[in-house]
């Protein structure tokens, strides 16, 4: 497998794809910082609950990592990840870290998963 092949990594729990260079995640290319997470879920207009709803992975989780005190494994951060860019949030992780929506985003305003 070559250096740029692109891989899809799949949550089938959340039932969502997550385009993800191959060994990003593992790698710790593919970073999501808990300042990150709290951002996205604002220009989304999401509570926790909302997230939980989108990604599968608990609340407890969720608010452990947003406060910082604790790293989740690799697969939780990408069904975060993997939600949050379903959702058409985009990750800019250049000369400092950000978020931003998307121009094409389906912006579910709190609306749970179908």
């Amino acid at each position: 497998m070559g250096a740029s092949q692109i891989v899809i990594y799949t949550a089938d729990v959340a039932l969502m794809a997550c385009r993800v260079h191959i060994n990003s995640v593992e790698r710790g290319l593919m970073t999501l910082s808990p300042a990150q997470c709290r951002a996205a879920r604002a220009l989304l207009n999401w509570s926790q609950e909302n997230l939980v709803a989108h990604s599968k992975i608990t609340k407890k989780t969720i608010a452990d990592f947003e406060r910082g005190a604790t790293s989740p494994r690799p697969q939780t951060l990408a069904q975060i990840h993997a939600a949050f860019e379903a959702a058409g949030i985009e990750f800019l992780n250049t000369q400092g870290a950000g978020v931003r929506l998307s121009g094409k985003s389906r912006r579910t305003r709190s609306a749970a998963p179908r």
